[in-house]
């Protein structure tokens, strides 16, 4: 089982948010950058370096959200669950054998590992029809270690 990402969260308005974020930064540092002087010190080339990285982190997250839409956010076959979490360090791949339980919460499943660790797998992220397909699908993948809770 594979689900992807829901294309009715607006995740394209995250991502010119992200970008709009990055130009602004631009922007701002690119004047105090060229208003400072001693441009060779030390200081001012950790500073510029700290920057650029924060750039490329909003530009990869802009452009992370543009593509959401087409990711499988959950995935499952018969000896593994696979979550994907949004962000750089985001596939958690999470052996059926290591979970405990899933519990089903109104907005959310829950998934306990045996580490004590829990995953959250949001239900508005994905279609109603993928909802509904994977309570069922987890119903009878995991059967007494599926609660249901309201």
């Amino acid at each position: 089982m594979h689900y992807p990402y829901s294309s009715t969260v607006n995740w394209r308005k995250f991502s010119i948010y992200c970008l709009l974020v990055a130009f602004v930064i631009i922007f701002i540092g690119s004047y105090y950058i060229l208003q400072s002087t001693g441009i060779g010190s030390y200081a001012n080339i950790i500073i510029s370096i700290a920057y650029l990285a924060v750039i490329l982190f909003w530009l990869l997250r802009g452009m992370y959200y543009w593509k959401l839409p087409n990711k499988t956010y959950i995935g499952a076959n018969e000896d593994q669950l696979t979550i994907d979490r949004i962000s750089f360090f985001r596939t958690r791949t999470i052996p059926l054998e290591q979970v405990q339980r899933i519990v089903d919460r109104e907005e959310m499943f829950i998934v306990v590992v045996s580490n004590g660790k829990e995953e959250v797998i949001q239900k508005k992220w994905l279609l109603e029809k993928d909802v509904e397909q994977l309570k069922r699908e987890l119903s009878s993948l995991f059967g007494d270690r599926y609660v249901t809770s309201s």
